[in-house]
């Protein structure tokens, strides 16, 4: 039986092969997932050879400019041992900030789960191995630095309510802090730090609320201390969370809006609801509640938040995903207790889950993009690349060889001059989409047809599911001068 080889291993064999997991999947997959986090981020520290602190405390509009330091930190690192190269120092961004978020969640998961061996390992085989983890949780999006901090928070807390300890509730609240520095909501579930000695019955009275005191205090202070940088930098103690609150009550029902209860179908998904449907025993929920509440808390007060803005997406959601497999593990084991009464659920559930995991994780997002990097890379006689209609979007011109690949110009299909004029430079390459080739097929045999990037498998898929959205992960067709 499953559940008997499970023991089998050691936690840290099991810390080993899911580490593995995301070791793999931040070498063999640089993508990235959302269109903000190249344009609001990639391109403000990537390449480090002209990207500067001054700059991002500049550029940074309602965000905060400490969201994106630690990435200029590793840019810049990078660049100081030797890395010129910009795809390398962003993929080594990548790399870094992936292991380290591992490290935190694993850290975190083992102090909530360390009563318990099995249910550790439990941990950390989601952590390695949940559909979305490896991948999302090694992306350098606004969402996913502040995920581990706030895992770690709630560790804290539940190790508080185990052996209760002030020193406790000092770091939850620092670490909180630090989740609020990279994500400012994810310091909205640090509410619950002075709720939970209160709740704390074998302590006395007394020191129930002098717990709850320190906690309140230690969280004041940090929330103080993390609005200092802002004084310095843009003037005002929390500058950047009042412009962030102010955009999104005078803007966030512009774009993207959203019913409220979007966010349940998106959590759901998140812990794949459906197979918990099942007959448990007598007091196994009211035990869950017991156990778990500071987690089912946090992540009900961090959802409540964003029910507030009309705007609404999906990875609005990433920062809560490690305390969602907090409450996954119970579950599974229960299953796991008995796999010859739920082998269907459990293959089931496993089919799905790595139906998505495989190429969510080792697969490239944006295929295209970078196999035109790569391309750029290996063809140094490229000085120029015309993008026609935005064939590449985005444009990945801040992965190119630095200073090698300049100059950027944008042609229509219909724009033949233009067009005629890129044919004659042999030192630029002309780029379609595949839906660009019929429209331009008169202009091709002009050209010299050099390579197919193809899309990958992600994108083909979406491509066929919403063509008019998803036109941009298409294929691309690089073209240079035709060789006399």
């Amino acid at each position: 039986m499953l559940s008997l080889r499970l023991d089998r291993y050691s936690v840290q064999q099991i810390l080993l092969l899911a580490f593995s997991s995301f070791l793999l999947t931040v070498f063999l997959n640089p993508g990235f997932m959302a269109m903000d986090e190249f344009a609001h981020g990639i391109v403000r520290y990537i390449p480090a050879q002209d990207s500067f602190f001054e700059n991002i405390v500049r550029q940074s509009g309602v965000r905060s400019p400490l969201q994106l330091i630690p990435h200029l930190a590793i840019a810049k690192a990078a660049l100081f041992l030797g890395v010129e190269n910009p795809f390398w120092q962003y993929r080594l961004v990548v790399i870094v900030l992936g292991l380290l978020n591992f490290a935190i969640m694993a850290w975190a998961l083992n102090i909530i789960f360390k009563e318990n061996d099995r249910l550790v390992k439990i941990a950390f085989l989601i952590l390695g191995f949940h559909y979305l983890s490896p991948f999302v949780l090694t992306r350098p999006m606004f969402e996913v630095p502040a995920a581990p901090w706030l895992l770690l928070c709630v560790a804290f807390l539940m190790d508080y309510l185990r052996k209760p300890s002030w020193s406790l509730l000092v770091y939850a609240a620092f670490a909180v802090s630090l989740g609020f520095v990279l994500r400012p909501h994810v310091g909205f579930p640090g509410i619950v730090i002075p709720l939970v000695p209160l709740v704390v019955k074998r302590l006395s009275l007394s020191v129930r609320f002098r717990d709850a005191a320190i906690g309140a205090i230690a969280g004041a202070f940090f929330f103080v201390l993390a609005g200092l940088p802002d004084y310095f930098m843009r003037g005002s103690l929390h500058a950047s969370l009042k412009e962030m609150f102010f955009y999104n009550a005078e803007f966030g029902g512009t774009y993207n809006t959203k019913p409220f209860y979007f966010y349940f179908p998106v959590i759901a998904a998140f812990l794949l609801l459906p197979f918990w449907l099942a007959h448990y025993p007598k007091g196994f929920w009211r035990d869950f509640w017991k156990k778990y509440w500071v987690v089912i808390l946090s992540s009900s007060l961090f959802v409540a938040l964003h029910f507030l803005f009309d705007n609404k997406y999906e990875r609005y959601m990433i920062s809560i995903l490690p305390l969602l497999f907090v409450l996954i593990v119970p579950v599974l084991n229960y299953f796991l207790e008995d796999v010859r009464r739920h082998r269907a659920r459990l293959g089931c559930m496993l089919v799905l889950n790595f139906i998505v995991f495989i190429p969510a994780s080792f697969i490239t997002v944006q295929k295209n993009i970078f196999s035109l990097v790569d391309y750029v890379h290996e063809n140094s006689w490229i000085e120029r690349l015309y993008v026609v209609d935005e064939s590449t979007s985005p444009i990945p011109d801040v992965f190119f060889p630095y200073k090698k690949t300049q100059t950027i110009q944008y042609n229509s299909v219909s724009d033949k001059e233009k067009l005629l004029a890129a044919a004659k430079d042999c030192s630029g390459i002309v780029v379609f989409r595949q839906d660009q080739l019929e429209a331009a097929q008169d202009m091709t045999k002009h050209f010299e047809f050099k390579t197919e990037l193809t899309a990958g498998l992600v994108e083909r898929l979406s491509i066929a599911l919403n063509p008019k959205h998803n036109k941009r992960r298409g294929s691309l067709f690089v073209f240079s001068c035709a060789k006399s």
